[in-house]
């Protein structure tokens, strides 16, 4: 028999072996995805037909494919497939599946198109923007009337996944996850004029600035104005920041127009991460991901001058909150919210404390077999008094110890030590069991709803059975 894989075959056997073999080449349909509507084009990709067709003409040159092959990736296609992974920041696997195409194929294009558009990054992001620079002035003046400012300068963490080397400490940030910090400054239109996306999350933000090259030019003096920071940056005569503990007066007025005109830079943050879903997490490489993130800073540039659609911004997380926003009449919401949390922990501290004590009471009403203290109600003032007594009526150091432990005294109240209060004088102890009261008058104290006195059976019981233990009930009586 002949060899099937030659040609001119003239025995039948290897002609029906060949074909056993031969498998059918298969093509996936591929629309157009410019043959849609603009809201289907921008759920999907962040742009209208306009835009894409924009950013098509742009990259043509460095991403159309030179080949003779048919079913070969348009420029189109090639771009609609970046924009998808780059609004979705989903995996390739999904985008491939949403486009026809496989992950390789997702990958490469991908590639191609972020590495096209950094070509064209000093064309898109300038400082100080492409306006002239007395217009950049003015319009951060009408703003919140700060003069002389040319930008706002600000960072934001790009998570990333962990990566190998002997350097993966060093992209830890303060929130214990995997990043790169990215400083970017931005005009009054939140158009990105600056960026810097190379250093790992555990840098800080001060540092950045000063090894960037427009630290340089602005200590040299090139740009006629001042930059807008935050309290993580020196104040330079060249960077204003706002004042740390700000007086009544002028020093309050400087922090919220300072603040009212910075917080540009933060919506351009949240603008850019709603419009590409990818850099609130990347799983590729840090140099892969500081070249993307330069990708997108270009893209959203583009979206801002052709005014394409701003995607809905998702809320910040309470930690995610810029603490100078805080000065800032807007803030004042999120102070009224932290002030109302703290003071319902506080009442829940105190509540429980209250229990702990009531609790102590009842066992030292054993003990003794002839107490009767009045418990007051669940304030810090009065649980603090009636501890201390708890505490004077132990007889040894390490009882005393155990009990300040168990109230948590210095945790809750700022007493002092337990070694402490173990001096704690005989006269006020006799006067918060019960003896005498502040003034030295004998006490009388009766059973009210804010008193109990230590022979009611029931409440020992259930006491008693929530530890796993039944005590026999002793008669107690008033203390003469």
């Amino acid at each position: 028999m002949a060899c099937p894989f030659i040609d001119e075959v003239v025995d039948e056997g290897a002609i029906v072996l060949r074909r056993a073999f031969q498998r059918d080449r298969a093509f996936r349909d591929r629309s157009d995805p410019l043959a849609f509507n603009d809201s289907y084009l921008y759920e999907r990709y962040r742009f209208s037909r306009d835009g894409i067709a924009y950013i098509c003409r742009l990259l043509n040159p460095y991403i159309a494919n030179n080949t003779r092959r048919n079913r070969a990736l348009t420029v189109p296609q090639t771009v609609c497939i970046a924009l998808r992974f780059f609004a979705s920041g989903t995996f390739l696997y999904t985008v491939g599946d949403a486009e026809n195409i496989s992950k390789a194929s997702v990958c490469r294009s991908v590639r191609t198109v972020y590495l096209s558009l950094k070509r064209l990054l000093n064309v898109f992001i300038t400082f100080p923007g492409h306006k002239a620079i007395r217009t950049v002035r003015h319009a951060f003046y009408g703003i919140a009337g700060f003069p002389n400012v040319i930008g706002a300068l600000g960072c934001t963490h790009v998570r990333i996944k962990c990566p190998s080397g002997p350097h993966e400490a060093d992209f830890v940030n303060r929130k214990s996850v995997h990043s790169i910090n990215v400083q970017m400054i931005s005009d009054a239109d939140c158009i990105v004029t600056n960026v810097e996306a190379k250093w790992p999350g555990s840098v800080h933000d001060c540092r950045i600035f000063r090894a960037s090259s427009l630290y340089q030019q602005v200590y040299a003096g090139e740009f006629s104005g001042v930059l807008l920071g935050d309290k993580g940056h020196p104040c330079l005569p060249y960077l204003l920041t706002p004042y740390q503990e700000p007086q009544t007066g002028p020093q309050n007025r400087f922090n919220v127009a300072l603040s009212k005109t910075r917080v540009r830079i933060e919506m351009t943050f949240g603008i850019l991460k709603a419009r590409f879903n990818c850099l609130r997490r990347l799983r590729v490489s840090p140099e892969r991901a500081s070249q993307i993130v330069a990708a997108c800073a270009i893209l959203h540039n583009i979206a801002i001058i052709r005014k394409e659609r701003v995607p809905p911004q998702n809320q910040l997380l309470p930690d995610e909150t810029d603490p100078i926003t805080l000065d800032h009449p807007a803030g004042a919401a999120v102070n009224v919210v932290v002030k109302v949390v703290e003071l319902v922990e506080d009442r829940e501290t105190v509540t429980r404390s209250h229990q702990k004590l009531k609790w102590r009471a009842y066992d030292v009403a054993d003990k003794s077999n002839s107490i009767s203290i009045k418990l007051p109600g669940p304030s810090c003032s009065s649980v603090k008094e009636t501890s201390l007594g708890l505490i004077g009526n132990c007889s040894t150091i390490q009882e005393r110890s155990e009990v300040a432990d168990e109230l948590m005294l210095d945790q809750f109240f700022g007493c002092e030590s337990a070694g402490e209060l173990s001096t704690v004088d005989s006269v006020k102890q006799k006067k918060l069991l019960g003896g005498e009261d502040a003034e030295g008058n004998a006490s009388t104290s009766t059973r009210t709803e804010g008193s109990f006195e230590a022979n009611d059976e029931s409440e020992r019981k259930v006491r008693n059975s929530d530890q796993g233990t039944l005590k026999p009930s002793g008669k107690v009586g008033k203390k003469k």
